[in-house]
């Protein structure tokens, strides 16, 4: 009997042991992996953030029959967000029919927005 409960505790601590080292695991994840100062790039380099400079690069894709209202768009937004960084916004011209295509056949060079149809 008394082996049954020595096993028993020993399972209990070696689960005990294991959920910690998992949840260190975990909140080892959450640091940031770029040091202060340096530049943060995607794999394919579509959005770049520099934090020296506060420069944040962003590819948009759109027909060009949206340009006007997407340049309004851009616009606001950089206005509203102006104090925190400076926006490096590049309007690319896609049809919305191929967007997606073109983001599945690269996932990595596809624009960081991009208009999707819902049909």
């Amino acid at each position: 009997m008394k082996k049954g409960r020595d096993f028993m505790k020993r399972k209990r601590l070696l689960s005990a042991v294991l959920a910690g080292i998992f949840a260190v695991s975990m909140l080892g994840g959450c640091a940031s992996a770029v040091p202060q100062g340096a530049t943060e790039t995607t794999q394919g380099g579509a959005q770049e953030t520099d934090r020296t400079s506060g420069t944040v690069k962003l590819r948009v894709w759109a027909e060009e029959s949206t340009y006007d209202a997407l340049n309004k768009m851009i616009d606001s937004f950089k206005e509203e967000y102006k104090g925190q960084a400076t926006f490096d916004i590049t309007l690319e011209q896609n049809a919305d029919s191929d967007t997606r295509d073109n983001v599945l056949g690269d996932v990595h060079n596809a624009a960081d927005v991009f208009i999707l149809a819902d049909d």
